[in-house]
């Protein structure tokens, strides 16, 4: 990046270094949630010509056969999709806060993002073995390593309120008593 471009970028950013640190943080987490989202409709396949050629001949009533097939991968993508999309706005919403970071929050932000971006992955091994697999052979590792997956990143999520809502670690802006609860989601 040239340094008339940078200087550019910083001159409305707070506290002048720091604060580009800051927003170069913030830049990260926006880049891996768009990243999480983007991959998440990598893993629906374009239901195969040569299969349905094999197996019938390409009609309607085979493409809509096929795409039948591939509801549990749209669903696990809508269902992730709007997850990630909630993670993504109530980290706007925290970084909205904060005006400083540590090496704690810095950390705190990278295990939260690192469960955002094995979303893609835990959604399609999800959705693999999704609708009737799932329940007529009990499985329960799939719907446990997604649902972890999740709980894992609103853990990460939490830790992160905690560090930029306490005062003492001077991460945020004052909040004013009748602001308190817009702090903690």
């Amino acid at each position: 990046m040239s340094n008339e471009l940078h200087n550019e970028l910083k001159k409305d950013l707070p506290a002048g270094k720091a604060g580009f640190q800051l927003e170069r943080m913030i830049l990260f987490g926006d880049a891996v949630f768009a990243i999480a989202i983007t991959l998440l409709v990598i893993e629906i396949k374009i239901p195969d010509k040569e299969w349905m050629r094999e197996h019938g001949g390409i009609s309607d009533g085979a493409i809509l056969n096929a795409l039948k097939h591939l509801i549990p991968k749209f669903l696990g993508f809508l269902i992730s999709f709007m997850l990630i999309g909630l993670y993504w706005t109530i980290h706007h919403r925290m970084f909205g806060f904060v005006t400083s970071y540590d090496r704690k929050l810095l950390f705190l932000n990278l295990l939260f993002l690192f469960f955002i971006a094995l979303m893609p992955f835990s959604t399609g091994f999800y959705s693999e073995y999704a609708g009737g697999e799932l329940f007529e052979k009990q499985l329960k590792v799939p719907m446990t390593f997604y649902v972890l997956n999740f709980c894992c990143a609103g853990f990460a999520n939490y830790f992160m309120w905690r560090r930029v809502g306490n005062v003492k670690n001077k991460l945020a802006e004052l909040i004013r008593h009748g602001e308190k609860r817009m702090m903690y989601p």
